[in-house]
């Protein structure tokens, strides 16, 4: 059998056809290519606030004994900043400045990237508002969360880490486990 180019009185027009096919299955690919990195972009894990049975962060004081809250947003890609964080009990000998046997409530400063292998980290100063310290003025501490988002039971996510501060009682809980509440509003 002869090849179709090479045959005498060959279509020159099906000739050209056949030899675009491989340059228009590049294009297509080409084209393509944001819309697969888009996808492999995410993380599956859904927008929405994650946090963890109140029976088991409660001090018998009544306060947060390590309550860790987080929110997630951007289509599960990472953690907002001022959503995100602990409420935790001061207990009898807080650091100077901080009121004693009061809850404060710690936020990261600033929004967090969940890496593609869904982990997150944090480490460094935070300042509390007057409100978030329960105090006159703003408070400046450090805070250190660490963690990552695993599937659950029936392929939900929960995330699972560890927290502290040392405005925070030396008894106040430092590993968590945070299931998804609720979404986004």
């Amino acid at each position: 059998m002869t090849h179709p180019a090479r045959h005498i009185g060959a279509d020159p027009a099906r000739t050209i056809s056949r030899a675009m096919v491989p340059a228009a299955a590049a294009l297509v690919m080409i084209a393509l290519l944001p819309v697969a990195a888009a996808v492999a972009g995410t993380t599956g894990i859904p927008d929405g606030v994650y946090g963890a049975k109140a029976t088991t962060t409660t001090s018998p004081e009544g306060y947060s004994n390590g309550g860790v809250d987080l929110t997630v947003i951007d289509g599960g890609k990472k953690l907002k900043g001022t959503e995100s964080g602990v409420a935790c009990y001061t207990g009898a000998n807080p650091p100077a400045g901080v009121p004693a046997y009061d809850e404060v409530t710690i936020h990261l400063p600033k929004n967090l990237t969940l890496s593609a292998s869904k982990t997150f980290s944090f480490s460094g100063p935070v300042t509390l508002t007057p409100e978030e310290a329960q105090a006159e003025s703003s408070i400046r501490t450090t805070y250190t969360l660490n963690g990552r988002f695993v599937k659950g039971k029936h392929g939900t996510y929960k995330a699972v880490g560890t927290d502290s501060s040392p405005i925070c009682q030396p008894s106040t809980l430092t590993h968590f486990t945070v299931s998804f509440a609720e979404p986004l509003s």
